[in-house]
């Protein structure tokens, strides 16, 4: 007879998967916008996230988005950044750091 311990977690392990199940990926409904989504972060996020993204981007937004895009396609170091706006303004982002290769002493 298998121990309490042993039933338990194979109880538990059998309860995820099942949880982890979610069915079958549905099929693609245009798949035209979806291309052109998968080329162009704002129209994603406008065509997708409507209710979060109700009006377009301001120039900044779309700088602080491109620089995340070209850091997740090409990988390397981040910063968190201030960016300033053409109204004086503050605002933080996601830019590139550019690292000097030079050694320091």
């Amino acid at each position: 007879m298998p121990s309490t311990r042993k039933y338990s977690s194979a109880h538990k392990n059998l309860n995820r998967s099942t949880e982890r199940d979610i069915g079958p990926i549905p099929a693609i409904k245009n798949i035209r916008r979806r291309r052109r989504c998968s080329q162009d972060w704002e129209l994603y996020c406008l065509t997708y996230f409507e209710e979060q993204f109700t009006h377009p981007f301001t120039p900044d937004q779309r700088d602080i988005g491109n620089a995340i895009i070209k850091g997740i396609k090409e990988g390397g170091q981040g910063s968190v950044k201030e960016v300033g706006r053409k109204d004086n303004s503050r605002e933080v982002g996601m830019l590139p750091v550019q690292r000097d290769k030079a050694k320091t002493p």
